[in-house]
This record gives C-alpha cells, sequence and structure tokens, in this order.
C-alpha cells in the first residue's frame, strides 16, 4: 500500500532581493522559477521536522548567495529557491546541496502539512 504524499504549504508573504539583477518585467518568470524549484526541493526532501507541525517565521537567514555572470530569472529562481529550502527544508535529505544563500523571509502556516 503506498502512502499518499506529504502536503506542504508554504506562503511567502514579501521576498527581499536587495541588489538582484531583475527588472519589473522579469518578476513573473522569476516567480514561477522560485516556485517551480521549491516545490520540486519540497517534494525530494520535504521540510525540516520543527515545521511539519506548523510554524511562522518572521524570516529566515541562510548565509549568502553568489551571483554568476548569466543572471536570468530561471538560475536566479532556482537560486533563491535553494536558500528559502536551506532555512525550512528537510538539511539530512539534501545534504548534497553545498551552496550558500541570501537571507530570505518566508511563512510557513500553523498546519501546513
Amino acid at each position: 500500500m503506498n502512502t499518499p504524499p506529504e502536503r506542504i504549504t508554504v506562503h511567502i508573504e514579501r521576498l527581499v532581493l536587495d541588489g538582484m539583477p531583475i527588472g519589473k518585467a522579469q518578476a513573473p518568470a522569476l516567480q514561477a522559477a522560485i516556485e517551480a524549484e521549491l516545490a520540486h526541493l519540497l517534494a525530494v526532501h520535504g521540510i525540516a521536522d520543527e515545521f511539519r507541525s506548523g510554524a511562522a517565521l518572521g524570516s529566515i537567514r541562510t548565509g549568502t548567495m553568489t551571483l554568476s555572470g548569466e543572471n536570468k530569472p530561471g538560475g536566479l529562481g532556482r537560486k533563491i529557491a535553494r536558500a528559502v529550502h536551506a532555512g525550512i527544508g528537510n538539511v539530512q535529505a539534501s545534504a548534497g546541496h553545498e551552496e550558500s544563500h541570501e537571507a530570505v523571509a518566508a511563512t510557513v502556516p500553523r498546519g501546513a502539512r
């Protein structure tokens, strides 16, 4: 018998991206890349145990993020999602991701499963 996948809901009210090379026209593509990569990371690696019953966080700090020469919305979105996941994800399951990331703000609603 297969166990249904755990449902995880993450609500990011505000994401502060100081100094990022993204214009307003690129914002929808950046948002889509962040959502897709974060959904993938949470589906594969899960969420940290301390958030399984829900939590509301004012912000999460995950270090610094290095920008490369090619800063397209898709690549930046994946890096930002990895930064968010580093702050809320299952670190043991995703130990292969060795990258430092920018500080970001995220909220995980109570009962998010």
